[in-house]
């Protein structure tokens, strides 16, 4: 097992002096303002991270009001115990099911890639699935970022693993697995858990929550022009994510596949010649989860043809 230098992530909890397990190291040191009771007009409506009005037609806002973070970044844990022994789910609780060597390293790694990626100066914020599993990956993510770059950690068990039931009987899942394929992801109940119905539900609150707390940030006075959301979460609830995100359908979900465990999905800032902003997903990261082409886009920018003259948004740091 690969050892931490750093304290856990409960310890930096502590040490920040909050209840929940987030922690903020800017702005003084300051806590940002409560959540807003809206940011939006009284009769404006966010979806996919854009910004429309009552009768379809998009929001422009200036670039002083812009909230989106530079890149979302998504990720799948590390390869577990239950990934490679399915029998490890009999005596352990799924949520407590630990990583192997082999993830730690994963996990290791996905953090000198998302140093690279994001910067010396670049800061994100986490949201974790509260498992054992994505947990452990974060710690492992963090120990290359400095404490500067790390504005907030906050657990989050609406991107929690899917439910399958208590302990576990191997047989009884895997044919329960099997008959899943046949009968469609999306629909299928496990008996005692969940469907993936279920868990898009409990995501789509969860996106709610992550525009409102950009919101939250940028009116602390954080840039979110060099800001990244990172999500640390479980193979199914990302597709999910990016489901709802990026308005695909159902069928297209059920085709789509999982990414490689500590795989970093990246969705990245775009701009129009109009000001309208949007994220697309990253084009290999699209083509390695079996998406076609046009899941890359929300499919509202499709159709109020927002994407022509689309540039990167690129801030610098």
């Amino acid at each position: 097992m690969i050892m931490t230098t750093r304290p856990p992530i409960h310890a930096l909890a502590r040490r920040a002096g909050r209840s929940c397990v987030i922690r903020c190291s800017s702005s003084g040191g300051k806590k940002p303002p409560a959540f807003p009771h809206s940011q939006k007009g009284r009769h404006q409506i966010m979806r996919g991270g854009s910004l429309f009005d009552v009768a379809g037609s998009p929001v422009i806002q200036s670039v002083a009001s812009d909230f989106r973070p530079k890149r979302i970044i998504l990720l799948r844990h590390g390869e577990s115990m239950g990934n490679v022994d399915d029998s490890a789910y009999v005596t352990t609780p799924d949520w407590r099911v630990e990583l192997t060597e082999r993830g730690q390293q994963q996990a290791s790694d996905a953090g000198i890639a998302l140093r690279d990626m994001i910067g010396d100066t670049g800061q994100a914020f986490f949201y974790h699935s509260p498992y054992k599993r994505t947990t452990q990956t974060l710690e492992r993510i963090c120990e290359h970022l400095d404490d500067k770059q790390i504005i907030a950690i906050r657990e989050e068990p609406r991107i929690s693993e899917l439910q399958f039931g208590n302990f576990q009987n191997v047989e009884e899942v895997l044919k329960c697995k099997e008959e899943r394929h046949k009968f469609g992801r999306f629909y299928y109940r496990f008996k005692s858990g969940e469907s993936g119905l279920d868990v898009y539900s409990r995501v789509s609150s969860f996106i709610t929550t992550l525009v409102r707390d950009c919101h939250q940030y940028s009116a602390a006075g954080h840039d979110l022009s060099r800001m990244n959301v990172v999500i640390i979460t479980h193979g199914l609830a990302l597709r999910l994510y990016l489901m709802r995100w990026f308005q695909f359908s159902v069928e297209v979900f059920d085709a789509s596949s999982n990414p490689d465990n500590c795989q970093l999905i990246t969705m990245k800032k775009h701009a129009g010649k109009n000001g309208h902003k949007w994220y697309e997903l990253d084009p290999s990261d699209r083509e390695s989860l079996s998406l076609p082409e046009c899941c890359g886009v929300p499919q509202n920018v499709h159709l109020h043809k927002l994407a022509r003259g689309a540039t990167y948004d690129e801030p610098s740091f």
